[in-house]
C-alpha cells in the first residue's frame, strides 16, 4: 500500500487524473473549435448583409407609407374643413363674421399623429387675417405662398418658425360660387413624424425633399443627393455612407402638392449589421461544445480505470448514508488526486462521528431544559389563573362594599313610603269598619219604621264623618299606590345596579341609566349635594350597562363624599368626534396635586382606614379601558374636580385606537 501524502502535498500534474483527463479535452476541443469557427466566418458574410438589406427595406416601405397616409389625412380633413358651409357662411357674413368663425376654428383639429394643437386660421380674399385658434404669427399678405391660394390653387411648404424649428404649413382656398372668398392655413412642426418614424433606436431617420434638401433629421449629402432630380422613387435606393447602410424611398404625396414630394432615408450602423456575427459565433459556441462531448466520451474511455477509486469512495458514501454508520471510511490504494480525496474524506467522517456524538449530548440537554420551561410555564400558567381569581374577589368586593354601603340609605329611602303605606292601611280598615257600621244601620233602617230608622242613620253618619271618610278613603288609596310605585323603582334600579356581571352587550341610553344610578344613591346624595343635570339628546351606545354604571355610582359616591358642606353636583353628556361623553363635576374639597397621578391605582385612598378600599376609582378605569374608552380628571385643590368620561359610539368591540391612559390635570 503506498504511504498516504500529507496534506500540504501536492500531486504533479502529469500524474494526476485532472491533468490526464484535462489534456485530451484541450487537444480535441481546440482542434474542433478552429475548424468551425473557419468554415462559419466564410459562410455568414452573405447571409447577414442579405438580411440587413431585408430588414431596412421592409421598415422603409411600411414607414413610408404610414407617414403618406397620415399626410393625406391631414390634406383631406383642411379641404374638407375649407369647404364646410359654416366657414364659407362666415366669410361672406362681413359684419361680426370674425365673432361668427372663432367658435368653429377654436373646435377645429387635425387627424392622424402628433398633432394635438395645430395653428390654424382664416384670411379674407385680401390675405387679411380674420381669427385664428391661438395666438401667433399671422400670414403676411405679402407671402409668396398666398397669391397662388387666392387664385384657388392649395398650397403646401416647409418652413423654419421663429425658434428655428421646421414647421409644415397647408394652406386651402375658400370658394364661393366659384370665387375665393378666403384662405384656410394651418401650421404646425414636423415634429410629428416623430410618432411614425422607427422606434428602433439603432435606426438614424430623415426627410428629404426632391431638391436634395434634408427637412427634418441628420443625413449626409451622399443620401440627399440620391433624391435630387429624381421623378418617381419607388424602390429603395441603398447608400453605404460613413459607416452605415442608408435606404431612401419616395413617400406618397396627396394631389401632387410639390410641398409634399419627400423622400424618407433611413440608415442603419454597421455595428448593428454586424450584430449577427455573434449569433453566429454563438451558434459555433454550440457546435464547439458538441464537440465537447464527443471528447469527453473519449476521455471517459481513457480514464476508465482511473475513475475506478472515486466510484469506490461514492458506493462507501452511499453505503453510510443507508444504514447512518458513520465508522465506515474507504480504503486507500493510490497516490494520486483520488487518493488525497479518500484521505480527506476519512478525516471528515472522523470529524462527523465527534460532532455527532457533541449533537446528540446537546439534544438531550435542550430536551431536559425543555422539560423544566414546560414545567416552568404550567406553573405560570398557574399562578396567572390565580391572579384572575384575585382580581374577580377584588371586582366583587368592591361591589359588595358599594351595595353594603348604599344598602342603609335604600333601606331608610323603602322604609318611607312602607310606613306611610302601613298607617294608611290601618287608617283604611277604621274606615272600611265604620263604612260596614254604616250599611248595616242601613240594613235595619230598611225593616225599622220609617220615621225611626232615617233619624237614627242620619245621626250616625254624622257621628262617623261620613263625607270625610268617602274622600279620604280614595286619597289613602291613591297614597299607598304611590308608594308601592316608589318601592318597585328603588328595588328596579337597585336590581339593575346589582346584575354588574352580566357579560351580554346592551344598547342603553346613557341619559337613562344616570337617571337610575341617581336613584339608587339617593340617601348619599341628597344630605350633601344637589345635582344639577345638562343632559343632551343622546344615541343608543351599545356598552355593558351594569358595569358602567358601577363606574357612574363610583363618580357619583365619592363627589358626595368630597362635599364639607352641602354643595352641587354637576352632570352632563353630549356627543364629540365619534364619541359619547360623560362629565361628573363637583364643588368639593379638590385632589392634592401629589394625588393625581395615583388616583386610579389600586389600593390608593386618601380616605381614613376603614372608610375605603382604595380600588373604587381603579375598577372605574379598567372598566371604561374595556369598553375601549378613556377617563381624564382635572382637579384644583379647594375648587372642586371633574371627571371626564369618552366611550367609542361604535360599541367596546369596534376595531378603534387603543384607549389612552388617563391624564390628570390640576
Amino acid at each position: 500500500m503506498a504511504p498516504k501524502r500529507s496534506d500540504a502535498a501536492e500531486v504533479p500534474f502529469r500524474h494526476s487524473l485532472r491533468g490526464k483527463l484535462v489534456l485530451a479535452f484541450l487537444l480535441l476541443d481546440l482542434t474542433t473549435l478552429i475548424v468551425m469557427s473557419v468554415a462559419v466566418a466564410l459562410d455568414a458574410t452573405d447571409a447577414i448583409t442579405f438580411q440587413a438589406r431585408q430588414r431596412l427595406e421592409d421598415t422603409v416601405r411600411a414607414t413610408s407609407r404610414a407617414i403618406g397616409e397620415d399626410l393625406r389625412n391631414k390634406w383631406g380633413q383642411l379641404r374638407a374643413i375649407s369647404q364646410n358651409t359654416l366657414i364659407i357662411n362666415g366669410l361672406i357674413d362681413t359684419l361680426g363674421r370674425e365673432a361668427y368663425l372663432r367658435p368653429f376654428v377654436d373646435k377645429l383639429s387635425l387627424p392622424g399623429r402628433g398633432v394635438s394643437d395645430p395653428y390654424i386660421a382664416v384670411l379674407d380674399y385680401k390675405g387679411r387675417l380674420i381669427t385664428a385658434n391661438r395666438p401667433g404669427r399671422a400670414p403676411s399678405a405679402a407671402s409668396s405662398w398666398l397669391p397662388a391660394v387666392l387664385d384657388g390653387q392649395a398650397q403646401s411648404a416647409v418652413f423654419r418658425d421663429a425658434h428655428g424649428v421646421s414647421a409644415l404649413r397647408l394652406a386651402f382656398p375658400i370658394v364661393y360660387q366659384q370665387q375665393v372668398e378666403g384662405v384656410l392655413v394651418s401650421e404646425f412642426p414636423l415634429a410629428f413624424l416623430d410618432e411614425l418614424l422607427p422606434a428602433d433606436p439603432h435606426i438614424a431617420a430623415g426627410i428629404i425633399d426632391q431638391r436634395g434638401r434634408v427637412l427634418y433629421g441628420q443625413l449626409p449629402d451622399e443620401v440627399a443627393q440620391v433624391a435630387t432630380g429624381v421623378e418617381h422613387l419607388d424602390v429603395p435606393q441603398f447608400v453605404e455612407q460613413g459607416g452605415r447602410l442608408h435606404s431612401v424611398l419616395e413617400i406618397e404625396h396627396p394631389d401632387a402638392q410639390d410641398g409634399l414630394h419627400w423622400h424618407l432615408a433611413l440608415s442603419l450602423p454597421d455595428e448593428v449589421v454586424s450584430a449577427p456575427v455573434m449569433v453566429l459565433v454563438r451558434r459555433m459556441l454550440l457546435v464547439g461544445a458538441i464537440g465537447a462531448l464527443a471528447v469527453t466520451a473519449l476521455v471517459f474511455w481513457r480514464a476508465r480505470r482511473m475513475v475506478r477509486p472515486i466510484t469506490d469512495l461514492q458506493r462507501t458514501m452511499q453505503s453510510i448514508i443507508d444504514q447512518r454508520d458513520l465508522s465506515k471510511s474507504v480504503a486507500l490504494d493510490s497516490d494520486d488526486e483520488v487518493s488525497e480525496l479518500g484521505g480527506t474524506f476519512n478525516r471528515l467522517m472522523g470529524e462527523l462521528r465527534a460532532r455527532d456524538e457533541a449533537l446528540r449530548d446537546e439534544v438531550r440537554e435542550r430536551r431536559r431544559t425543555e422539560a423544566e420551561l414546560r414545567a416552568s410555564n404550567e406553573k405560570l400558567q398557574s399562578t396567572l389563573e390565580k391572579l384572575r381569581t384575585a382580581q374577580a374577589q377584588l371586582v366583587q368586593s368592591e361591589k359588595m362594599a358599594s351595595l353594603g354601603q348604599l344598602a342603609a340609605g335604600v333601606a331608610h329611602e323603602i322604609n318611607n313610603p312602607v310606613g306611610f303605606v302601613k298607617s294608611n292601611i290601618g287608617s283604611l280598615r277604621d274606615y272600611t269598619g265604620s263604612l260596614l257600621g254604616l250599611i248595616d244601620r242601613y240594613q235595619h233602617a230598611l225593616d225599622a219604621a220609617p220615621g225611626a230608622g232615617r233619624d237614627a242613620l242620619a245621626a250616625f253618619r254624622e257621628q262617623i264623618d261620613f263625607d270625610f271618610l268617602r274622600t279620604d278613603v280614595v286619597n289613602l288609596l291613591d297614597e299607598s299606590q304611590q308608594g308601592l310605585a316608589r318601592i318597585a323603582k328603588i328595588v328596579a334600579d337597585l336590581k339593575d345596579f346589582s346584575h354588574i356581571d352580566r357579560s351580554d352587550l346592551e344598547e342603553v341610553d346613557v341619559n337613562v341609566l344616570l337617571d337610575k344610578v341617581i336613584n339608587v344613591a339617593w340617601n348619599e346624595l341628597k344630605y350633601k349635594a344637589d345635582i344639577v343635570r345638562d343632559y343632551a339628546e343622546l344615541p343608543m351606545l351599545p356598552c355593558y350597562p351594569g358595569r358602567l354604571g358601577q363606574v357612574l355610582l363610583n363618580l357619583l359616591v365619592n363627589a358626595a363624599q368630597a362635599m364639607r358642606e352641602r354643595g352641587v353636583i354637576r352632570l352632563a353628556t353630549r356627543v364629540q368626534d365619534d364619541q359619547l361623553v360623560v362629565t361628573v363635576a363637583d364643588d368639593g374639597c379638590g385632589i392634592a396635586p401629589e394625588h393625581l397621578g395615583r388616583i386610579f391605582d389600586p389600593f390608593f385612598t386618601t380616605k381614613p382606614v376603614g372608610a375605603g378600599t382604595g380600588l373604587g376609582l381603579h375598577i372605574a378605569y379598567t372598566i371604561v379601558r374595556s369598553h375601549r374608552g378613556n377617563i381624564d380628571v382635572a382637579s384644583v385643590p379647594g375648587e372642586g374636580s371633574c371627571f371626564t368620561l369618552r366611550l367609542p359610539l361604535a360599541g367596546p368591540d369596534a376595531p378603534v385606537a387603543a384607549a389612552a391612559e388617563p391624564v390628570a390635570a390640576g
